[in-house]
């Protein structure tokens, strides 16, 4: 690839949130930026990419063009979608832009994606398309879904006077069509490429015969192009990782769901859980109070035996103390051994006779 300084017009309008391409204009616009990153930066290192927000209240000059393919792609995501496309000026500032470049020695190019109907008149687009060609700037025009007839007619009268041979392209993205693709077949070819409604389906058949032949290079022949073969590959490859990678989110989703389903059961079972163990608890206090309750009954008829004991020994003592009763008992006591005397001689006696 030649040495070039190129800046990139993005349509970051309203428009740009059709879902028309997959998944929308705005994210086709953006895969087309990695692949011209590759296409201008790393054919050659001392090529520049700049880039210009051509949609909102104003149009705004993001970076001039470099060759740090990490700032470049930082700046593009921190864009947001809003109002309509400034065409006309943003290819100005576009113009602007290149005239100042530091390397003189690096080609003109302005890269103009647009994904909104042109609102300028036909006379005004003539003229900045003469300018633009006096200034050796080349064109590449990309139309990101948009088939107003009224829009593609301005587009072309527009194309065919900035032209000047085989540098500039009008590339034609129609709805459904990927625009990688579309992107990897155009720009691989060195020729003037235009797309017109009643060329898509002679346009896509070579297509498929080529890819059948260099389908891991995108079409291109490495024997003819090896450079524009590696840069092809490369491409497909980011592509093929981006596919992989939404195909995996489309597989995580149906598990994620069955998570969310589950997380109501999962709670429910931990609310009857907390119930039983409160059931629980409350029973447990209930025994203990009932423990407690039978300890308190049992010990006052404890203490009450000791007294009485106490009571029977205190009157025991007394009657032993009393002199009285300590008599009456001898006396009692005499006359019972009086009287087993008394039947003794009775009973040897009557032995006797």
């Amino acid at each position: 690839m030649p040495l070039e300084a190129a800046v990139v017009v993005l349509d970051n309008s309203e428009f740009s949130r059709n879902g028309d391409l997959e998944p929308s204009r705005w994210n086709a616009q953006q895969e087309a930026i990695e692949l011209y990153i590759n296409v201008v930066i790393d054919s050659n290192m001392e090529s520049g990419m700049g880039l210009i927000l051509g949609g909102g209240k104003q149009v705004r000059l993001l970076m001039t063009p470099t060759n740090d393919r990490d700032q470049i792609q930082g700046q593009f995501h921190k864009t947001r979608l809003e109002g309509n496309l400034q065409f006309s000026v943003a290819l100005q500032q576009a113009s602007l832009a290149l005239k100042h470049r530091i390397n003189k020695q690096q080609h003109q190019r302005i890269v103009v994606f647009v994904a909104s109907p042109i609102e300028e008149e036909v006379d005004t687009l003539v003229n900045l398309a003469k300018r633009l060609k006096k200034n050796n700037i080349a064109i590449d025009l990309i139309n990101f879904g948009e088939q107003n007839e009224d829009h593609l007619k301005k587009l072309e009268i527009f194309f065919e006077n900035v032209k000047k041979g085989s540098t500039s392209k009008f590339i034609n993205i129609y709805p459904g069509m990927s625009a990688t693709e579309k992107l990897f077949s155009s720009l691989g070819n060195s020729s003037d490429f235009q797309a017109e409604p009643g060329q898509q389906q002679q346009e896509q058949v070579p297509q498929q015969g080529t890819g059948v032949q260099f389908s891991e290079y995108g079409g291109i022949d490495p024997n003819i192009d090896p450079e524009m073969a590696m840069i092809m590959k490369m491409s497909l490859e980011e592509e093929a990782q981006r596919q992989q990678q939404q195909l995996a989110q489309q597989l995580q989703q149906p598990q994620q769901q069955q998570q969310q389903q589950l997380q109501p059961q999962q709670q429910q079972l931990i609310q009857e859980e907390k119930v039983e163990n409160t059931i629980e608890e409350d029973n447990d206090e209930l025994f203990e109070q009932a423990r407690l309750l039978s300890m308190h009954i049992e010990q006052p008829q404890q203490q009450n035996q000791p007294a009485q004991e106490q009571q029977k020994q205190d009157t025991q003592k007394q009657l032993f103390q009393d002199q009285n009763f300590l008599e009456e008992l001898l006396d009692d006591v005499n006359k019972d051994e009086e009287q087993e005397s008394l039947l003794k001689k009775d009973d040897d006696k009557s032995k006797k006779d």
